[in-house]
């Protein structure tokens, strides 16, 4: 009969690492790109600053899982320091057109957008910092 340690070693699998620069989970590090629009003020959260900066030197949309973990975008009450809450699609519609996907919204936010430090909560939500 085996014993645990043999039947552990042979049932384990092996440890593989997540595509891209990012740690999964971690928002230490986080940032949010923010977007001034005409008619609303959008964000965006990102692993890291140097995710943007890296995604904006070679913008590919099969890349975006490698800066943002959550494809969503907020809209601040306030500006860049009001309160989140979840953009609407008819928000987003009219800063981008109604022809866009939510990753092609994110593109241009990460790409036109102004990062700085995560300091809000989103309502709705658990993301804090």
């Amino acid at each position: 009969m085996e014993n645990l340690n043999t039947m552990q070693k042979r049932n384990k699998e092996p440890k593989t690492k997540i595509p891209g620069n990012h740690k999964k989970g971690n928002t230490a590090d986080a940032v949010k790109v923010f977007y001034k629009g005409k008619e609303a003020d959008l964000i965006v959260f990102a692993n890291t600053e140097a995710d943007v900066l890296a995604y904006r030197a070679d913008p590919q949309l099969t890349e975006l899982p490698n800066v943002v973990d959550v494809f969503q975008v907020f809209t601040a009450g306030k500006g860049a320091k009001g309160n989140l809450g979840e953009a609407s699609m008819s928000q987003m519609q009219l800063e981008f057109g109604n022809d866009k996907t939510i990753e092609q919204i994110i593109d241009a936010i990460l790409k036109q957008g102004k990062i700085s430090g995560v300091e809000n909560t989103v309502s709705n939500n658990s993301f804090e910092k």
